[in-house]
């Protein structure tokens, strides 16, 4: 049977399962002395930057869509709520103008 995966291990989108992919993947060259080969490392080191970039850049996409959606749902709102208390406040006066005329 497959163990579930933690919370950690689980990609929250397509770009964060490419960062644990490239994690699992990623191999570093070993020098005879010296440990690991710089040239090589600088070179993961940047395809591990690309892969940031490209979740940040679909992060601010998705904020900015929830961000667009919210702003027009909450105008919506105030939109709805500035025409019941416009009518509120014409009812009022109606009532009052008609209080008036009785007395």
């Amino acid at each position: 049977m497959k163990k579930e995966k933690s919370d950690r291990e689980q990609a929250i989108n397509r770009e964060h399962e490419e960062l644990l992919r490239w994690f699992q993947s990623v191999k570093f060259k070993k020098k005879l002395f010296g440990g690991v080969d710089e040239v090589r490392l600088w070179k993961k080191l940047e395809e591990l930057n690309q892969l940031y970039e490209a979740a940040i850049r679909a992060e601010r996409i998705r904020y900015d869509a929830l961000l667009k959606d919210h702003t027009r749902a909450s105008n919506a709102l105030i939109r709805r709520y500035r025409h019941e208390l416009a009518g509120k406040i014409v009812t009022e006066q109606k009532t009052d103008f008609a209080g008036e005329e009785q007395e």
